[in-house]
């Protein structure tokens, strides 16, 4: 299984890409592949429905194409999502997502975890055909939860836990639904 977890902040001091790399490890452990998909590397302008789509977009669709499952890591920006995710997700269309399970990652530096943002994102995937994922996990504190740069320690044992159980999840909700997806298309 393919999981594609997707950086969805572009800032210089951004902190969701430490619970993003710790994630990897957890798939790339649990015996999946993994495509982390930076937003900040892909320099993606201003969606506007132009008929040339900037290389960064056909990186990012193709990534989220060849998916098996996708996390998106979500700081919170005034109490919404960031619009650099906001942006990219503006590129997809719903054929893109549709029938691939979806888990979503909220970060922030507060008590909240970013669950503002995730609110108000998984109010928003359903439009684009995803399957959202029961599993929902805020990380408040984020810079005390992940204190490397690396993301390789978590020193939340909630978090961690809630994390432990997205990577499960997901695999298994990728496996069912990958079935689904084959015999719709087929």
């Amino acid at each position: 299984m393919c999981i594609a977890i997707v950086i969805g902040s572009i800032r210089a001091a951004r902190l969701s890409d430490r619970p993003a790399l710790y994630l990897k490890t957890q798939f790339e452990q649990a015996g999946h592949q993994v495509d982390l998909v930076d937003l900040r590397e892909l320099n993606l302008p201003v969606f506007a429905d132009n008929p040339e789509m900037p290389a960064g977009a056909h990186h990012f669709i193709e990534s989220i194409k060849q998916a098996d499952g996708v996390v998106l890591v979500s700081p919170e920006y005034n109490h919404t999502y960031g619009s650099a995710l906001k942006n990219a997700l503006d590129y997809l269309r719903k054929q893109e997502l549709m029938h691939i399970p979806l888990a979503c990652v909220g970060v922030s530096n507060g008590f909240a975890g970013g669950v503002r943002a995730l609110l108000m994102l998984r109010a928003s995937i359903p439009t684009l055909g995803a399957v959202l994922t029961p599993m929902v996990v805020p990380v408040p504190m984020a810079a005390d939860t992940f204190p490397n740069p690396d993301g390789q320690t978590c020193t939340n044992e909630k978090v961690s836990g809630q994390l432990a159980t997205l990577v499960k999840e997901l695999g298994v909700y990728s496996e069912h639904f990958g079935a689904i997806k084959s015999a719709l298309q087929g």
